[in-house]
């Protein structure tokens, strides 16, 4: 018993050390990262980029959070005509790239006064390309819950607003944040959309640090933060 657990554990031990492989790398070099760049990135940019990540990040949030809720919440308990189209077509968003989203909508408001090439454009637009993230989880989480649970909110005098409020979205509260979660992930790590909206974040600025600073030691000491 002891030999299958230490080959279990040395198995354990090498799968992990070569999935730390990559951030083992990035962190090595990160340390060769030439001074006076890091000090130009830091005192001109890296402020910037903080801020741009951090509200996009909560904007982004916020849209997938509602939109995959509620239209989780809607195709799963109501029926109405074509429902089950829409279960299917409200995943699409995932088909299409971000950045081809961002390059469709640029051309669909190019002649429009609206500032789509804004962060509040790269909000609206990473929030419509990932809320089916949300969406998806959301809408099985509420697929699952018990009909007799809603059944006896009812009974105990609470509408369909009650209900959802405080039986159902509190029981699928762990896959709205999963949902939200990756959601994040892809926006934080979205290069192409950004760069084409104007919107300076990490992802960008890692991309300009490494092939217009030429400094692939200070692309990857901004990829820590």
């Amino acid at each position: 018993m002891r030999i299958d657990l230490s080959r279990w554990t040395l198995l354990a031990a090498g799968l992990a050390l070569v999935l730390l492989l990559p951030l083992m790398g990035v962190l090595g070099l990160a340390v060769a990262a030439p001074a006076a760049i890091w000090t130009h990135l830091r005192e001109t940019l890296l402020t910037e980029y903080i801020l741009t990540s951090l509200i996009l990040s909560i904007g982004v949030g916020v849209l997938t959070a509602a939109l995959g809720t509620g239209l989780g919440w809607l195709t799963a308990m109501m029926r109405f005509p074509g429902s089950r189209m829409f279960e299917t077509l409200l995943i699409l968003p995932l088909a299409l790239p971000a950045y081809l989203l961002a390059y469709a909508y640029g051309a669909l408001f190019a002649e429009s006064t609206v500032p789509f090439r804004s962060l509040g454009g790269a909000v609206l637009l990473l929030g419509i390309a990932f809320y089916p993230y949300v969406y998806v989880l959301a809408r099985a989480s509420f697929q699952r819950q018990s009909a007799c649970m809603l059944d006896s909110a009812r009974t105990l005098g609470q509408g369909p607003w009650g209900t959802f409020r405080h039986v159902a979205l509190p029981m699928a509260r762990p896959a709205i944040a999963a949902g939200v979660a990756l959601a994040l992930m892809e926006t934080l790590g979205e290069y192409g959309a950004v760069t084409y909206l104007g919107v300076p974040t990490f992802a960008s600025g890692i991309y300009r640090a490494w092939f217009g600073f030429g400094s692939a030691p200070a692309a990857a000491r901004l990829s820590l933060y």
